[in-house]
């Protein structure tokens, strides 16, 4: 059955660099021209999660601010920030990379990325992290007490040791935010897999909030 993305696919033919898959290398090689706009903004809209998953994959290398004229611009943002509300999770997370980007053009953007912080989905929230500096609130870091606890594990490399990523990415962004290095000690987990996931020690950052906590109590 044919597919709206099939237009944008077919473009590829007869500069794939591999006969199947979509490669970013490819994609780079097209003109940008307004009926290829068209044809991501027409898979955008498709209800078919395959076209969306494309058309994301196609705007995340070929597509920026200004690049495009502003009405295709104009619908292109409206699509994503849709699709970053959406139900599904399988596009989520690009489509908030592209929100991301997009960002000037989103009055809500805060809040958007903010409910992608509390997603089912840890891709999805792993994008509202990566991208939390440019909506938080200076020196806001609550929102990110959560992910000391985040159930996401993943490999560090192919058959290597299980890493519980958000939670040490989150840490690394409240440092950011107030501008603090804390001392880094490794936690460890034992599986019932056998297998044993680490991550970095949140103590050091409570130590620091009750420290400042107490401190702006003897202030008064």
């Amino acid at each position: 059955m044919a597919r709206v993305s099939d237009k944008l696919k077919e473009r590829l033919n007869g500069i794939r660099a591999y006969p199947v898959g979509l490669s970013a290398d490819d994609v780079k090689r097209l003109q940008l021209t307004p009926d290829l706009v068209e044809d991501v903004l027409s898979s955008l809209a498709s209800a078919d999660v395959v076209d969306q998953q494309i058309a994301l994959f196609f705007s995340e290398v070929l597509i920026w601010p200004g690049k495009i004229n502003p009405a295709h611009e104009s619908t292109l943002v409206s699509r994503i920030v849709d699709l970053g509300r959406g139900p599904t999770d399988r596009v989520k997370s690009s489509a908030l990379k592209m929100v991301t980007r997009f960002r000037a053009s989103v009055p809500d953007f805060r809040s958007l990325m903010m409910e992608g912080l509390s997603s089912s989905d840890p891709m999805v929230r792993k994008e509202a992290v990566l991208a939390y500096e440019l909506y938080c609130l200076p020196k806001e870091v609550a929102p990110l007490e959560r992910f000391e606890h985040d159930d996401y594990v993943t490999e560090t490399a192919m058959g290597g040791p299980l890493l519980y990523e958000l939670r040490n990415l989150a840490l690394e962004t409240i440092e950011r935010v107030i501008g603090k290095n804390f001392r880094k000690a490794e936690k460890t987990e034992a599986r019932s897999t056998g297998e044993v996931a680490f991550w970095w020690d949140w103590s050091p950052y409570h130590a620091w909030k009750k420290g400042g906590f107490l401190g702006s109590l003897f202030k008064r």
